[in-house]
């Protein structure tokens, strides 16, 4: 993933910008990637946290979508997704038909089916699963290198609050974010790029 979110670099540097405040030790761009898609720009809370919050914290370095010395790339992602896709794929199964499915040996994944009738009437609660935990994935890719180079990764979050557990009521799906145990922080995403940049380049 990380190679194709460097050849899609050149449409950030592309776009115009401008550098705010006269001290510019390091120029910074930030863009949302989703998939092959890019979006260049900081979101409402992004912005918001950078006008009030991230210009006294970051003095000297500036924001500069035309020509930044680097990107902080960013997308949503859900760790620990492979543990849920059976237990996920059997509640839905479960909520269409009544049956489910269960694993006897989990080293041949031999089955055996159930029916339930009540299963298609009533509403579940589904707790969170501290083993899924969604967040928000960045990138700090270093435009002075030919191709540009990743120079740091990480990832933010925030814990899911208690008491916000999922209701799947009839007919309805599950997915593993409806689960997770924490959600995406594009905010300190962001906050996390720019304490790394601010430490490495001593400003």
């Amino acid at each position: 993933m990380v190679r194709e979110l460097m050849v899609m670099i050149a449409c950030v540097a592309g776009i115009a910008g401008v550098a705010q405040g006269q001290d510019c030790k390091v120029k910074f761009a930030v863009a949302y990637v989703e998939g092959k898609q890019i979006q260049p720009g900081l979101t409402q809370d992004q912005k918001k946290y950078w006008e009030k919050e991230g210009t006294k914290k970051f003095k000297g370095m500036c924001l500069d979508l035309a020509k930044p010395d680097y990107v902080v790339l960013w997308a949503v992602g859900v760790s620990g997704k492979e543990l849920s896709q059976v237990a996920i794929a059997n509640f839905n199964r479960n909520q269409d038909t009544g049956e489910s499915t269960t694993a006897i040996r989990q080293t041949y994944w031999s089955r055996t089916s159930t029916s339930d009738e009540r299963a298609l009437t009533g509403a579940v609660y589904l707790k969170d699963w501290s083993g899924i935990r969604g967040k928000a994935d960045y990138w700090i890719l270093d435009l002075s290198k030919n191709p540009a180079a990743t120079v740091r990764e990480g990832q933010a979050y925030q814990d899911v609050p208690m008491g916000t557990n999922t209701r799947a009521g009839q007919g309805e799906k599950v997915n593993a974010e409806d689960v997770a145990s924490t959600i995406p922080d594009p905010v300190t995403a962001m906050e996390n790029a720019l304490k790394w940049l601010k430490k490495d380049k001593k400003i």
